[in-house]
């Protein structure tokens, strides 16, 4: 064994246990998936974080580490935290990746998890509350129709609240029939 002084041992080989629940089943989930199973090719090299827009302003988001985190099993830190939400889906994470690993398409599958766990932002919520009740994403007002008419556009086609609804319902959002959260 090498040491600096004399008794003293140069390097402490200690077991630190996790803190932290690992979850093998997490992991075998996201790589049972199509997009997951590039996660193996990955190396680590963070292009993916120095071209990403949000990393750049957005203090703790790295998606180097998020696909870190889902290759060791640590479902809590990718859902609970809810960095997974800030992803804007712009794909130069992909388009750059030496290894062709679909960090986005995987951080998507990430979204879906959460999800199916309940944790959605609540401001994302309010959103599709929103469609929910009304078809649609945004108000519609007489300057959007005025906008219209200046750029030659037809008017905007109504909208199919109730199929929309059924959608919704299909994909499990927790919504009752009001709209509201469940």
């Amino acid at each position: 064994m090498c040491s600096v002084n004399e008794g003293e041992p140069f390097l402490s080989l200690e077991v630190v246990p996790l803190s932290v629940p690992v979850s093998s089943d997490f992991r075998r989930r996201v790589f049972s998936f199509p997009e997951g199973d590039f996660l193996k090719y990955c190396m680590q090299c963070s292009l993916c974080s120095s071209v990403c827009p949000v990393a750049r302003v957005v203090e703790g988001f790295n998606p180097r580490r998020i696909l870190w985190e889902v290759f060791l099993g640590l479902e809590d830190n990718v859902v609970d935290n809810g960095n997974v939400w800030l992803c804007l889906s712009c794909h130069l994470c992909m388009e750059l990746c030496p290894m062709k690993v679909k960090v986005s398409h995987v951080i998507m599958l990430l979204k879906n998890i959460a999800a199916e766990k309940g944790k959605v932002p609540d401001g994302l919520l309010e959103e599709i509350k929103y469609i929910f009740k009304t078809g649609r994403s945004m108000p519609l007002s007489p300057a959007i129709d005025k906008r219209r008419t200046a750029l030659s556009l037809p008017p905007l086609p109504g909208v199919d609240v109730e199929e929309v609804q059924t959608l919704l319902r299909k994909l499990k959002f927790p919504f009752n029939e009001e709209g509201e959260k469940k």
